[in-house]
C-alpha cells in the first residue's frame, strides 16, 4: 500500500522547465506552471502578428508571442510502507493554448503533454536509479531564445535513469516510440504534417567529467 505524509509543497514557476528524475522528498500534491501571453495592435487596429525571419525554422520568444499558451502540470508523490520505503511519482501535464483573435470567435487547442509515472528506491543494488514508464519531455535541448528544440526525442515509452557507475558517472537507458501530439512553438498542432513513426533506444552516459583542470 502507498502512504503520503508530509504538507502538499505548492510551487509555481515561471520558466519551463525539463522534468527530471523524481526527488524522494517530494511527497504529497504539488502543482507547477507555466504561462504566456502577447498581445498588440498596429496604427490601423490590425492585430499582433509575431515576426520570423523567412526560411526560419524558429522565432524569438519574449515580445514575440500572439497567443496565450498554458501548462499547467499536476504531481503526486508517496512512499511505500516497510523498513526500506520505495518512492512513487506520477506527473501529468496539460497544454491549452488560444491564439490572439479580433472578434469573439476563437478556438482553444487542448493537449495532453505528458504523462508518466516513475518509482525509485525499488531497486536495492541502485536506491538513486529511477524506473520510469508513460509519456513525457525526454533530454530535450533547445536555444532557449529562438524556442527552438536541436534534440527533442520525447514520446511514449519507459526507461530507467540515474544508475550509478562508480562514485560520478550515471547511466540512462530508454525506449521512445513516436507521439502524435506535435506542437509549433506557438502550442499549436502543426497541420498536414505526416512524419514517420518512430523506435529510439536512447543510451546515456552522463555526470562525469572530461580532462583535468588545475587551479592556479
Amino acid at each position: 500500500s502507498l502512504t503520503a505524509a508530509g504538507p502538499p509543497d505548492l510551487a509555481i514557476v515561471h520558466a519551463q522547465q525539463e522534468p527530471g528524475a523524481p526527488g524522494p522528498g517530494d511527497l504529497g500534491f504539488r502543482f507547477q506552471g507555466y504561462l504566456r501571453s502577447g498581445f498588440g495592435v498596429d496604427g490601423d487596429g490590425k492585430g499582433q502578428q509575431p515576426f520570423q525571419a523567412p526560411l526560419a525554422g524558429s522565432k524569438y520568444r519574449l515580445g514575440n508571442e500572439a497567443e496565450t499558451y498554458l501548462e499547467t502540470t499536476f504531481l503526486y508523490g508517496a512512499n511505500s510502507e516497510g523498513e526500506k520505503p520505495g518512492y512513487f511519482d506520477t506527473r501529468v501535464r496539460l497544454a491549452y493554448v488560444t491564439p490572439t483573435s479580433q472578434t469573439s470567435s476563437f478556438d482553444t487547442t487542448f493537449s495532453l503533454r505528458e504523462a508518466y509515472a516513475g518509482a525509485r528506491r525499488v531497486w536495492q543494488a541502485q536506491p538513486t536509479a529511477t524506473c520510469w514508464a508513460g509519456a513525457r519531455f525526454y533530454d530535450r535541448q533547445d536555444v532557449h531564445i529562438t524556442d527552438f528544440y536541436y534534440r527533442d526525442p520525447s514520446g511514449f515509452g519507459g526507461g530507467l535513469e540515474d544508475v550509478a557507475l562508480g562514485e560520478r558517472a550515471k547511466l540512462a537507458v530508454a525506449w521512445i516510440g513516436g507521439t502524435q501530439d506535435e506542437l509549433e512553438s506557438s502550442g499549436v498542432p502543426a497541420p498536414d504534417r505526416f512524419r514517420f513513426n518512430k523506435n529510439t533506444v536512447d543510451i546515456k552516459l552522463y555526470g562525469f567529467g572530461l580532462g583535468r583542470t588545475r587551479a592556479s
